[in-house]
């Protein structure tokens, strides 16, 4: 091999080249074109799937039945996918204990310390029979059952209130998977905490079970869709579904009803490039 071949047509080449318009996208600045814009979804009576991009899924909540078969599809695969409930938090009670609230003191503190872990969101004060009830939550809050809801939310609250001098209770009678009900008794002030499912309304899913998908397991391979004989699950072409967090990954079941809802890469500015450092380092 001569001279040229081994020095001159490299330089020629790598000029060639330095002088082309470059194929890499920098993305997340610059977005790629060409995404399909049809969802990737299954017929089940002509059993035909149809091409498109998989992307997040996309779930239609008034045709959803809860049958679980994207579950049951899922669970060989990557078992992303897991049936969640809606549920409700109030805080009922008496006019003696409606009065002592508005003094505030140590039943404020109490009301305060509950609605803490949902992020202090109280929704109106509305009159029900026998009294009063407070709602805790805005939106539902998704879950596989209410003990859980418990588990995850007041068990830690609840023991700082016994420490506290408060009483809590539960009624004798076994709790039902879709309702908790916690009594809280001090100095002759009485409460009821009610973690209750919430129905949705939806005729044709009366129980308003609905999937949810954990996009740090999921492999998008379709399967799911594939099993859905209602034609309740698409996958589309959200793929900015990076995150800081790894809560953030899971998408609830309103979450995946949102047709344009996605995240975004994260370190696409500086502020966002702080941000990652001070969570590493904090």
């Amino acid at each position: 091999m001569g001279l040229v071949d081994r020095v001159v047509k490299p330089v020629i080449s790598g000029i060639k080249h330095a002088l082309m318009k470059p194929v890499t996208v920098k993305y997340p600045f610059t977005k790629v074109e060409n995404i399909p814009e049809d969802n990737f979804r299954y017929d089940p009576k002509a059993g035909v799937a149809y091409p498109g991009y998989k992307g997040r899924h996309i779930l239609y909540l008034d045709k959803c039945t809860g049958c679980a078969a994207c579950e049951r599809a899922c669970q060989e695969i990557a078992e992303a996918i897991v049936m969640l409930y809606a549920f409700d938090i109030f805080l009922e009670f008496d006019s003696k204990f409606k009065s002592s609230l508005e003094e505030g003191g140590e039943v404020a503190k109490l009301v305060s310390e509950l609605s803490h872990p949902l992020g202090n969101i109280m929704n109106g004060l509305e009159e029900i029979e026998g009294g009063f009830r407070l709602r805790l939550n805005d939106t539902p809050i998704w879950e596989m059952a209410a003990q859980v809801i418990y588990e995850n939310l007041f068990m830690d609250v609840f023991k700082s209130l016994e420490s506290e001098g408060w009483e809590i209770s539960t009624p004798e009678e076994k709790p039902r998977s879709e309702v908790r009900v916690y009594i809280l008794r001090k100095n002759g002030n009485e409460a009821k905490l009610v973690i209750k499912q919430r129905d949705l309304g939806y005729k044709q899913n009366k129980r308003s079970v609905f999937p949810a998908i954990d996009y740090g397991r999921c492999v998008f391979c379709g399967f799911c869709v594939d099993a859905c004989p209602f034609y309740a699950l698409e996958m589309g072409g959200d793929y900015e579904l990076a995150a800081l967090e790894r809560e953030e990954l899971f998408y609830d079941p309103e979450m995946l009803a949102r047709p344009k809802f996605n995240s975004h890469p994260p370190e696409s500015t500086w502020a966002e490039k702080a941000v990652l450092i001070m969570r590493r380092y904090r």
